[in-house]
């Protein structure tokens, strides 16, 4: 009696098995570097000064808050007449400023404010002065006609009358 016995090539696998092979191989590997990263991860310390919202209060007086806002009001006004920006550069800055100057001696955002909402809340003449700078803000040329020389000399006056207990 002759038995025969056919013994399979020492390598030959199913394809199947490969893959099998592989992606148990991939598994573990993401696995373990998962479990890694969570083990040695520390999350860096919150900044608060990053994340503020608003300012620290830095408490002065309204004399002092009114001299500070002129003195800047005066340089804006040289600068432009030594020709260091547009008219329409200095339109933004004197926005900027008018509006910091109601923000810090109200202790509210008007920077964040639209016209409308300035003119509802403040009413008068704090929404013609920033309605004046509307134009040549905004506008995509200079405004000829805007007369930035004039609109620094109205702040500075209503800067001037300013105070908060008449409010």
């Amino acid at each position: 009696m002759d038995i025969s016995v056919k013994v399979a090539e020492p390598l030959h696998f199913s394809i199947q098995t490969v893959h099998f092979a592989v992606g148990v191989i991939i598994f573990t590997l993401i696995v373990f570097l998962i479990l890694q990263f969570v083990t040695t991860y520390k999350p860096k310390p919150i900044d608060p000064d990053k994340y503020r919202i608003h300012k620290p209060v830095i408490y002065r007086s309204q004399a002092q808050i009114k001299e500070d806002y002129l003195t800047n009001l005066d340089r804006l006004y040289d600068s432009f007449r030594k020709g260091r920006f547009t008219k329409k550069r200095g339109y933004q800055i004197l926005s900027s400023l008018l509006r910091s100057f109601e923000s810090e001696v109200r202790g509210q955002a008007v920077s964040t404010l639209t016209l409308q909402e300035i003119s509802v809340r403040y009413g008068g003449a704090l929404s013609k002065l920033i309605s004046e700078c509307y134009p040549p803000e905004f506008s995509g040329e200079e405004v000829e006609s805007a007369d930035l020389e004039k609109s620094i000399y109205m702040t500075k006056e209503y800067i001037k009358k300013w105070n908060l207990n008449t409010r």
